[in-house]
């Protein structure tokens, strides 16, 4: 008499096997979801960054006015311990415009010339660490120029440079 089929002992075996596999092959993995997440959320970042560059080389947010009434730079908040972070237009690339000190946490940029064009959050629940002395920090682009300038909340504003 010929049997097809397993016995209990090959399939305990099979799935003991298959079982410690899994658990070898599980931090790689788990790694590997991580990294993916970051990544996201630092292309979310250059992205920020990118779009207020180019629309300060676009000049967008007040093309053809006076001096007098027109924003001077596009740029992007960050907030240390938040995910949350802001696309603005301003005036000045000061730290008042940025929300200098005193400044209640999680809120845009508070300036009377000050306009956010946007609020999004990072992908994936990450959340930006920034020195709690430079928190927060902008990062502004001089309307036809794209000259970087960042603001913290310690300091004044500083060129950047690539």
């Amino acid at each position: 008499m010929t049997n097809k089929g397993f016995t209990l002992v090959e399939v305990l075996v099979a799935v003991g096997v298959l079982a410690t596999a899994s658990v070898a092959f599980l931090p790689s993995y788990t790694n590997s979801l991580n990294e993916k997440k970051l990544q996201q959320s630092v292309d979310a970042v250059k992205d920020a960054t990118a779009t207020a560059r180019n629309r300060a080389l676009a000049e967008v947010g007040g093309p053809g006015a006076s001096d007098a009434v027109k924003y001077k730079y596009s740029g992007v908040k960050f907030e240390n311990g938040s995910g949350t972070y802001y696309q603005f237009r301003s005036d000045i690339a000061t730290p008042g415009a940025c929300g200098g000190t005193g400044e209640v946490p999680g809120e845009p940029p508070a300036s009377a010339n000050v306009v956010v064009d946007s609020t999004k959050t990072l992908p994936n629940e990450v959340v930006a660490r920034i020195a709690s002395a430079d928190s927060p920090l902008c990062v502004f682009f001089a309307f036809k120029t794209a000259e970087a300038v960042a603001t913290r909340r310690s300091s004044n504003a500083v060129t950047c440079s690539n």
